[in-house]
């Protein structure tokens, strides 16, 4: 009897279990399996506030007013080379090779981010030819050098592309349709950067570069690399086997290896090299036509060549910098003009301030000459108390051209230019954007669909 009830009792256990499991599955739905995420160890590092970024543009407009007060000077070139400083910065990440990530390099390209790529080894370096040297001319006869590098985003300027979908060609036409002539602008801790570099290899006999020597001092002259006298510099293994005059060794330079496991070989680029930067733009929008500096390798840091200087150089003890890092020079231009020119309304007047990239830039020129890039609306000038034409690439300052970064590009004028002051309201016509000084959300939207 015993038995028969305790047989009776497992089967209305049963029966009870089976119907509260049937209940609860009809009002429970199981969560969808979704699998872990894997652990993203390489995320873009914000940009330290160690100097006091952002500067107010009351601040730094300011400096631009009168260039003959040192104090003013000294505003200008400190903070070019605070700008240095934080992008230079050692973080915590570092690749499974062990390369140790400096900030800049921890940010995102402008593809990256519109495809949604996470940060990994692989992608860290994604070289390609830099825009300057495909523009208006055939690749082959301004690069041979192989020049590579990309452009990079801070964490800011990310998060306002992704909010205000700055990359999408759909929300550029509706801006277009709706009357708008610009994108809504980027906030002002916003960084973009433009870091390019030279293929070395310690192994193979691929270990020489040229290196700035300074403009042509007697002609105004497209000036490519090849032309520079007495820039080959050799770069060894170590310190012992360097002089500090024609053999540097490669921690003098900011680099990272090109491996299998790190980045794909590029052009010049193959497994075994080194990387090394030789020059980085730099523009952040502390002020409405954003500052503008920008970074070169130098043999002799401490009195560079022009564009920099030895006054350049001076300020550059107000900040901290690793080895590396030191042996850069600096250009900078906060305004087009000597003194700077409003941003509406202004003239074409004043001594023209030059601010040119030497492995960037210095290698365009007119029509008709070895390179011409610079088919825009040039104006004259006046540089030294000369009337100058301002239409070689020694004779730009990057504001004058990014100004005019508009999308679409469908007006021929939208070319490189030399140093001239270009109004804030200047009419490209109707049916474009502007893009806040940004040729990459011009390159990252494409052609018009």
């Amino acid at each position: 009897m015993r038995k028969q009830q305790n047989k009776i009792f497992l089967h209305l256990m049963i029966l009870v279990t089976t119907t509260l499991g049937l209940f609860s599955c009809k009002n429970e739905k199981p969560e969808p399996y979704q699998a872990p995420e894997p652990q993203q160890k390489l995320i873009p590092q914000p940009f330290p506030t160690t100097y006091g970024f952002p500067v107010s543009e009351a601040t730094l407009i300011g400096y631009t007013q009168d260039y003959t007060n040192p104090k003013n000077i000294e505003g200008i070139y400190t903070h070019a080379w605070q700008i240095w400083a934080g992008l230079t910065q050692m973080t915590d990440l570092e690749t499974e090779n062990g390369h140790k990530i400096r900030v800049f390099e921890s940010w995102r390209t402008p593809q990256q981010i519109k495809s949604e790529d996470r940060i990994n080894d692989k992608n860290l370096f994604p070289l390609t030819v830099p825009h300057q040297l495909g523009h208006g001319v055939g690749l082959d006869s301004i690069n041979e050098t192989q020049l590579a590098g990309f452009v990079k985003y801070s964490p800011a300027a990310e998060k306002h592309v992704v909010e205000q979908g700055i990359f999408d060609q759909k929300v550029a036409k509706s801006l277009i349709k709706s009357g708008a002539n610009q994108i809504i602008g980027f906030p002002v801790k916003s960084i973009m950067i433009k870091p390019v570099f030279l293929p070395v290899n310690l192994a193979n006999g691929k270990d020489t570069i040229h290196v700035w020597q300074g403009p042509p001092k007697d002609t105004i002259r497209t000036w490519d690399q090849n032309d520079w006298p007495n820039s080959l510099i050799k770069v060894v293994k170590s310190k012992s086997e360097a002089d500090g005059k024609t053999k540097f060794a490669i921690s003098d330079f900011i680099n990272f290896k090109v491996d299998k496991n790190f980045t794909e070989p590029f052009g010049n680029f193959e497994h075994g090299d080194y990387a090394v930067l030789v020059g980085m733009h730099v523009m952040t929008k502390e002020t409405t036509r954003w500052t503008w500096q920008s970074f070169w390798w130098s043999q002799y840091p401490d009195t560079p060549h022009f564009p920099s200087s030895k006054l350049h150089a001076s300020y550059r003890s107000n900040v901290t910098l690793d080895d590396a890092a030191s042996h850069y020079a600096m250009t900078a231009a906060y305004s087009t003009k000597i003194p700077a020119q409003p941003y509406i309304n202004g003239q074409n007047i004043g001594e023209s301030l030059y601010a040119y990239n030497p492995y960037l830039e210095a290698g365009f020129g007119p029509s008709g000459s070895n390179n011409p890039v610079l088919l825009g609306e040039n104006e004259s000038g006046i540089y030294n108390g000369k009337t100058v034409q301002n239409n070689y690439g020694i004779q730009t300052n990057c504001m004058s051209c990014h100004i005019q970064a508009r999308w679409p590009q469908n007006n021929s004028s939208l070319n490189y230019n030399g140093n001239r002051y270009v109004d804030f309201q200047q009419s490209y016509g109707k049916d474009t954007l502007q893009l806040d000084f940004l040729w990459s959300v011009n390159a990252t939207l494409g052609s018009i669909k």
